[in-house]
């Protein structure tokens, strides 16, 4: 079960990334330091996506034990690119943390995410992925009614 909502999670912040990315593509000029750094963040993406599942599902037993080993990876790197996409959002002359909304969902984000890199139980990260996937429709509903 764990692993499925890892994926689940990365997917959901990929996506994220890339409604993100579409709606400022007017702030970024078509050049290849731009494309390189997105490049960039895209790499890490497809890393982390590829940590999720085990390349051969016969090795393993049980998923969760493969969940316990990647998962600190998986989490660190897409920390990372939601740093770089901030970064990048910044050297672009925009505030990606612009109103009070948006300064409380990055700290639930990343306070969700430093838990979830820490956190030991089965059931303690069953419970921060569970909260951690809903954001995302949950941010996007706070965002639409505003």
């Amino acid at each position: 079960m764990l692993s499925p909502l890892l994926g689940l999670f990365v997917i959901f912040n990929l996506v994220s990334f890339w409604t993100a990315a579409w709606s400022l593509r007017g702030a970024f000029p078509v050049q290849y330091p731009v494309l390189l750094f997105g490049l960039t963040v895209t790499g890490g993406y497809y890393f982390a996506a590829m940590l999720v599942f085990p390349r051969d599902i016969q090795e393993w037993t049980d998923l969760d034990d493969h969940y316990f080993q990647v998962k600190r990876w998986v989490v660190a790197v897409i920390a990372v690119c939601n740093a770089l996409g901030s970064a990048g959002a910044v050297l672009a002359g925009l505030n990606p943390l612009a109103g009070v909304v948006a300064v409380m969902l990055n700290l639930l984000f990343y306070g969700l995410l430093a838990a979830l890199f820490f956190a030991r139980g089965r059931r303690a990260n069953l419970a921060l992925l569970v909260l951690i996937a809903a954001e995302y429709p949950l941010a996007s509903l706070i965002i639409a009614l505003l």
